[in-house]
């Protein structure tokens, strides 16, 4: 066979492995991997020992053959620890380096000391056997990654590396019956083998880039997978658009959860877009796409919260937000999400509610409180107009008997000056004097129980008694305007109630009927008082002969600051409603059968035992 055969494999299989091992390298410079990282330094090493085997110096024969076999054994060991990188069980690249030196003398001084003392045949089964030892631990390392990866190209790879194993012990033999011992000799076994191990070893080299490739296709599958899985986890749909200078854009990708919050699929919407573009409710688009010209001019975060109108016609909130993926913003993808936060504003709109209620409660309860102080200011109040509007009748009906008394004094004191004093006419005299006393103390109690200005718990209390009290109080009144008084009680009406304030009211209300009364010119002028029990409830009618309330005043009559004076109404009636409602009872207006106004107070009482 051609002498020249071999050499030309070597160069031609040196060239290839060196330009292979630097589109690796010009590949790692853009991926840092450690296994493109190892294997490509095999491949160098192996392309330079080969070239190194070809232009060996003959004057130093034996250092170049020792030196070009040792680097190609450090390529060989190099692309096994590529091999371990896929399977994760590879060591620091320090020790590795340290491990690749140490083998790498090593390697040479056994080469050379085989070289010295023994026949060169020996050299060819060292190296032979060390080539047979790594290609076959190679091809399990091939096996592994395919029992791990199910990568096809690992299978062919470890089918490969034990080929080549096979084809290095096959010359071994040869060497050993002294057939081909050196790597140029001419004959037809010599030839054949190299021109395997070389074809072999292009084949190894291009099966790693397709192991390279699938695992890499492997590992974004995976990561797509896992991704998918992720993202379908998440309470939002994420995606991915290219955005044109011409401020078009396309979306690229749209995680399966889109359908749940616009219900068109990803794929839909990938192929058209307006789908979701076109949906954002007419009333949000103008400020919808000014946030979105502000963040491509710009290149900062696109981020708004706006409706969208879905396909069913149903207005969803969404979130949506995209970030560009490099520095021209203009002409790049953009990823980002879009999440449904229609519940998010449905609590925040129903907190706003709630926030107002807190505040129109806190509000009304001020008014209320302030209400209270104005109750308590008029109850006072009250209690001094009253006081004032019967002062007069009072001080009429204090007169008598402090006048009385005045005349039986003069005439007593007349008598003593005449010497006409007779002890019977003493007794009528003080008689006269102690009945007087008693009756203006009557009328002094009557009145300072009725305006106390101190606040009085409930009490109990028989209510004719009370009543008693107050009609000594409005009789001299009564005589002064002619009004005829009535009065239809009932059994004992025991009550359990502020006793001060059940008598304010009813003195309100026989004070408004006798200023009615007083501004009448007939001869009737009657006041009724009837008291009965009804049940559990004590029934206290008033009513008068004058003009009643006229029909259009009725309806508000029991309202605040409600007024009509020629009726004397004013706040008494507000006040008396807002006393009898507080003590659990109810106060009614109606039509008298002597023509006037009647009122009706419904009281609880106290069931006799």
């Amino acid at each position: 066979m051609n002498a020249t055969l071999v050499p030309a494999i070597f160069l031609f299989y040196g060239i290839l492995s060196l330009a292979y091992a630097g589109v690796l390298i010009q590949f790692l410079s853009r991926r840092k991997d450690r296994v493109i990282a190892f294997w490509s330094s095999g491949a160098l090493c192996v392309g330079i020992a080969t070239i190194a085997t070809i232009f060996r110096d003959p004057s130093n024969l034996i250092a170049t053959y020792v030196g070009a076999n040792g680097l190609a054994f450090i390529g060989y060991l190099l692309f096994n620890y590529a091999l371990k990188e896929f399977l994760a069980i590879g060591a620091s690249t320090k020790r590795i380096l340290l491990v690749a030196t140490a083998a790498f003398f090593a390697y040479c001084f056994s080469l050379y000391f085989v070289g010295i003392f023994f026949e060169s045949k020996y050299q060819t089964i060292f190296i032979s056997t060390l080539v047979v030892m790594t290609s076959a631990y190679a091809g399990v390392l091939g096996y592994r990654i395919y029992k791990k990866s199910k990568i096809n190209h690992a299978a062919i790879l470890s089918a490969t590396s034990f080929l080549n194993s096979f084809i290095w012990a096959l010359r071994i033999l040869l060497a050993a019956s002294d057939i081909s011992i050196n790597a140029f000799n001419p004959s037809v076994f010599n030839s054949i083998i190299f021109v395997c191990i070389f074809l072999l070893g292009m084949f190894w080299y291009f099966n790693f880039i397709g192991l390279l490739y699938s695992q890499s296709n492997e590992a974004e599958q995976e990561a797509l997978s896992r991704f998918e899985g992720m993202a379908k986890t998440l309470p939002c749909a994420l995606y991915e658009y290219y955005l044109y200078p011409d401020y078009t854009s396309e979306f690229r990708y749209f995680s399966p959860s889109i359908k749940e919050i616009v219900g068109h699929s990803a794929r839909a919407i990938m192929k058209n877009a307006s789908l979701i573009i076109d949906r954002v409710h007419p009333e949000d688009k103008e400020y919808f796409w000014k946030v979105n010209l502000e963040a491509y001019n710009s290149g900062k975060t696109f981020f708004i919260e706006t409706r969208m109108i879905i396909w069913d016609g149903t207005i969803k909130w969404v979130q949506l937000s995209s970030s560009p993926r490099g520095e021209d913003f203009k002409n790049v993808f953009w990823s980002g999400y879009i999440i449904d936060i229609t519940e998010r504003k449905t609590l925040e709109a129903a907190a706003l509610r709630v926030d107002s209620i807190t505040k129109e409660n806190e509000a009304i309860t001020l008014l209320l409180k302030e209400k209270e102080r104005l109750v308590t200011s008029l109850l006072k109040a009250n209690k001094t107009a009253t006081t004032g509007a019967l002062s007069a009748s009072i001080a009429h009906e204090l007169n008598q008997p402090i006048g009385a008394s005045n005349i039986n004094i003069q005439f007593l004191q007349k008598k003593l000056d005449n010497n006409e004093f007779s002890p019977e006419l003493g007794k009528q005299i003080l008689a006269l004097l102690a009945r007087d006393n008693d009756r203006a103390g009557n009328i002094i109690r009557s009145l300072r129980s009725i305006f106390l200005e101190a606040e009085e718990d409930d009490d109990f209390w028989e209510f004719n008694d009370a009543l008693d009290s107050i009609l000594e109080i409005i009789r001299p009144e009564c005589r002064k305007n002619n009004i005829t008084l009535s009065i239809q009680k009932s059994g004992n009406l025991n009550l359990v109630a502020s006793e001060v304030e059940i008598k304010q009211v009813l003195l309100n209300l026989l004070n408004n009927a006798i200023r009615e009364l007083g501004d009448v010119h007939h001869s009737r002028k009657e006041i009724l008082i009837e008291c009965a029990v009804e049940g559990n409830l004590a029934m206290i009618a008033i009513s008068d002969s004058g003009r009643g309330v006229p029909l259009e005043l009725q309806d508000n009559l029991f309202e605040l600051l409600s007024s009509e004076k020629n009726i004397g109404m004013g706040l008494g009636l507000w006040l008396c409603k807002h006393i009898i409602t507080r003590h659990g009872g109810k106060l009614h207006y109606g039509q008298s059968d002597m023509g006037g106004a009647k009122f009706l107070i419904a009281i609880p009482i106290l069931p006799n035992e």
